[in-house]
């Protein structure tokens, strides 16, 4: 567990509705982190922090603690300079089939190891794999993360993730 006090807030990185993730630098160990700064449903974010808690894969963007006060749940992870796949794509001379081959491997990776301890994801997109200075790729933003019932169906919600990368049962509203 961290304390906001713990950072030097150096820029914000994104912000959109209830998140903000800003670059920070923690005082003690010099070391670079993400910060991702996120206000109200304090039950669906310590749903995620749960998660967090009890699950790692190498295909995960790094976690390394929380900050709870009474204003917001913070998020500190490891900092992907590189952007986001989509980014890369968009923008990049070093984007190549073997770069995309590689970056599927590990996102595949990550998603067999939900499923095989059942979870889904349910919003993986280019903008949730995060790319490391090695343009190493890893799968990013586990809010919407459920746990699957044992009827092997889920709490049924439409309005989670990018519609163009959304599932055919998630878009048509069925279980899923």
């Amino acid at each position: 567990t961290f304390n906001e006090k713990d950072f030097i807030f150096l820029r914000t990185i994104y912000c959109k509705d209830n998140k903000t993730i800003f670059l920070v630098i923690h005082i003690d160990s010099l070391c670079i982190f993400a910060l991702k700064k996120v206000t109200g449903q304090r039950e669906k974010l310590e749903r995620e922090a749960e998660f967090y808690k009890s699950y790692y894969h190498r295909c995960f963007v790094p976690f390394y603690g929380f900050i709870s006060n009474e204003k917001y749940f913070g998020f500190v992870y490891e900092f992907m300079c590189n952007g986001n796949l989509h980014n890369i794509i968009l923008n990049s001379n070093k984007f190549s089939f073997f770069y995309l081959f590689m970056s599927m491997i590990r996102i595949f990776q990550a998603i067999n190891y939900l499923h095989s301890n059942n979870y889904i994801h349910r919003d993986i997109n280019p903008f949730n794999i995060l790319i490391d200075h090695d343009y190493i790729p890893y799968v990013s933003d586990f809010e919407h993360t459920r746990l699957i019932n044992e009827d092997n169906s889920i709490e049924l919600t439409s309005d989670i993730g990018s519609v163009p990368y959304q599932s055919p049962e998630q878009y048509r509203t069925k279980t899923y």
